[in-house]
Formats: C-alpha cells, structure tokens, sequence
C-alpha cells in the first residue's frame, strides 16, 4: 500500500483527471443518470475510448494478435436487442441490404439501408422509410463492432464498447434472453445455449475483459465519496471498469425495518495506479458517505469471487 493520501476535494480530484468534452461523457447516462454522466464527462472518463492504464504503456495492436472479422456475408442473418418495453430487430442479407423494425410502447418504426464494413465494424448506412422510428430516430450511420462468442454474435453499438466489456467482467452479459434490456444485438435464437470461452474482441479491446476475478480490499477514503483499493493496473485494472462492492453499510432511513444492514453496490474506476485505485459508487447516495475500510471489491466476479 502507498503511503497515506490526504482527502481529495471535489475540484481537486475533478483537476487531477482531466475533461473531454461533454458530449462524450453523455454516452454514459444511459446506464447511470445524467448527473452522473456529467460528472464522469468532467473527470474524463469519455465512454466511447478503449480505456488504458494510466501507469503503463498503451496496449499497441501489433502486440495483440485479433481475431479475423466475420464478412457480411457471413453476418448475414436476424438480430434482435431490446427489454420488456420494446424490442428491436436486424435483418441483414449478404448482400448487405438490411431492414430494422422498432416496436414497443411508444408504438412502432422502420428503417432500412446498405451496410458495409470496416475492419471489425459493421456500419449501417440508414434510409428512415416513411413509417419512421418511434424512438426517437436513428442516425444516419451507424457503427457497431461485430463480437463473435462461440456460437453467438453480438452487435455492439461503438459508443458503448467498454460498457459491454464491463457487463462481460460483471456476468451480465451473456444474456439469457434476447430481450434482457440490452443495447447491443444479439443472433436471434442464439441465447438459450451460454457460449464458451470468452468473447473474440479486437486487440485493443482484449484486455478490457479480464481472464480472471481481480479481488482487493478498500482502505484509506479517496475525498468526495470515494476509497482506495489496494489493487491497480498491475493486476489487469483499467480506468472506467466495474466492480462489486460488498457489505456497504446501508444508509439509515425512516423505517430501518425495510433496510437491509448491508448492501453491495456498483463502483468505477476513477483513478489508477500501478498497485492501486480509486473507485466512486455508480448510484451517488445523498450526503456522499465515506466508503469505510476492509470491505471486498471484485473486478470480474463473473470469473471467481466469493
């Protein structure tokens, strides 16, 4: 462990990490609030950027080897993404004509186009036909890297890569079901058999997804509701990963009979060092208590943990 670190104020830790514009930080709200996604476009933590770590090199490509990229004509076949309030559907042909339809309580949409691809992404060229989506339209392109798994294949929209990743490390991805509230499409029909291994990232992605459960313990308070972690970028970490907290004393409440006395909560990885990090809860609680020491963070619980 390093030696004691005095509080860090909000200004400070902000100034310490740096800022990307603000657009980029708006990717993240969709998962965790848009105060959040501010606050984490302020700290530089843009979500649509392979994340590194901050002690080390860059992760070079020629370093790596990546797995060849399916062809279009390999993609071609029936997509879907979506929740219990709407759904969505890729047809691609393999000639790269493709064809989407959107459904759902704010009623229903279409578009259509030519896809082509570059490198491992395939691009979606969209023609809105006169229906037009319900939610909002889509851009006029789109990129979503192509992620083969074992039997499945997975369409991931290119802003939201490390997102996946991080679904990946915590088992929430690979789905159980097509329709899970997921962003990025999955091989209609693939989801009732679990695939094997690990999903076939890019080089530069790889290490985005850990090969095993990194555990450390929390210690001394980071400032602004955060807490060192006594492991860091030498144990595979990267800024921007998730992890579970565990046995987080609750809040007191109104009726404490309705309150557990512990919880475990989401956190991220806001500032990295070599043997060391620093992690922020994902849902801000009001007053932003201290994190206390000795609780258990686990980086890829979905590969171990207790």
């Amino acid at each position: 462990m390093s030696a004691a670190t005095p509080e860090v104020s909000k200004p400070q830790l902000i100034g310490r990490l740096g800022s990307v514009p603000l657009a980029e930080g708006r990717a993240c709200c969709r998962r965790v609030g848009l105060a959040l996604g501010v606050l984490l476009a302020a700290m530089g933590l843009a979500c649509n950027e392979p994340a590194q770590p901050a002690s080390a090199a860059p992760v070079s490509a020629s370093l790596l080897p990546s797995p060849s990229a399916p062809s279009i004509q390999d993609l071609a076949d029936s997509y879907v993404r979506g929740s219990g309030l709407w759904h969505e559907t890729l047809r691609l042909d393999e000639g790269g004509r493709f064809e989407r339809r959107f459904s759902g309580c704010l009623g229903e949409g279409a578009a259509s186009g030519q896809a082509t691809q570059d490198g491992h992404f395939l691009v979606l060229h969209n023609t809105v036909t006169p229906e037009g989506p319900a939610f909002g339209g889509v851009e006029p392109v789109e990129r979503f890297l192509i992620v083969p798994w074992d039997t499945r294949v997975h369409l991931v929209p290119e802003a939201r890569i490390f997102e996946f990743c991080n679904a990946v490390n915590g088992g929430l991805e690979p789905r159980t079901k097509e329709r899970s509230g997921s962003y990025a499409f999955v091989l209609d029909g693939s989801c009732s058999t679990p695939p094997a291994g690990r999903p076939a990232l890019p080089a530069e992605w790889a290490p985005c997804v850990l090969d095993r459960a990194v555990i450390g313990t929390t210690g001394e308070p980071g400032g602004y509701g955060t807490a060192w972690v006594d492991i860091g970028s030498e144990d595979g970490l990267l800024l921007k990963m998730e992890a579970l907290l565990e046995d987080l004393p609750s809040a007191p409440t109104v009726d404490a009979r309705d309150t557990p006395a512990t919880r475990d909560e989401r956190v991220l990885v806001v500032e990295l060092e070599p043997r060391r990090c620093r992690v922020m809860p994902l849902s801000w609680p009001t007053g932003e208590p201290q994190i206390p020491p000795g609780l258990t963070v686990t980086f890829g619980q979905a590969f171990g943990g207790r």
